[in-house]
């Protein structure tokens, strides 16, 4: 392989592996602040509909609650930081990361193939956008990152809202049949 196919190849999985660790912009006031409607904040609108409903539903799903809920804090304060490094970029990575994995969890438990289908292309598009702004973020991040990193992965989690179980009754019931 080209030298710079294996860095790139390195510099993604270092990404996916490592809690965030934020980004320093030049020129940027230590006290600035992003406003509340920039895009960057207003996407993270996309995560509520999940969290009401795994809240409300006959059966709920407290783990994506609680998950969720607290992705969407701490990355609001992030954002709203301007991504600045220190505990909150590494909080809101650990948690943005952890969200991901129970997404592909419940994607491995989704109970049908158009569910399964569903689930796979939210997954791979969030994944894609992951990458594609954390490896080249002067480019692409400010533009990409709140449509790949909070609608879809809001729309995602609705997904698994709607159709998928609560892990919690994983452990206790133990798994479910493949999908049919």
């Amino acid at each position: 392989m080209a030298p710079d196919i294996v860095a790139l190849v390195r510099s993604a999985l270092l990404h996916l592996v490592t809690p965030g660790s934020g980004q320093r912009r030049r020129g940027l006031a230590a006290d600035a602040r992003r406003p509340w409607h920039d895009l960057q904040l207003t996407s993270h609108c996309a995560l509520v509909p999940a969290i009401w409903r795994a809240a409300r539903a006959p059966d709920p799903l407290p783990e994506l609650v609680v998950l969720q809920g607290l992705v969407l804090v701490l990355s609001l304060l992030y954002h709203r930081n301007f991504e600045r490094p220190g505990l909150l970029a590494t909080l809101e990575g650990t948690s943005a990361k952890l969200l991901f994995l129970y997404g592909a969890l419940q994607t491995v438990r989704s109970p049908t193939r158009p569910v399964l289908l569903a689930n796979v292309c939210l997954g791979l598009a969030t994944l894609f956008f992951f990458l594609l702004t954390n490896l080249d973020k002067k480019r692409f991040y400010d533009r990409w990152h709140p449509l790949g990193l909070h609608v879809l992965p809001g729309c995602w989690s609705l997904v698994v809202v709607c159709w998928n179980d609560s892990l919690l009754s994983f452990f206790r019931d133990g798994a479910p049949a493949s999908p049919s």
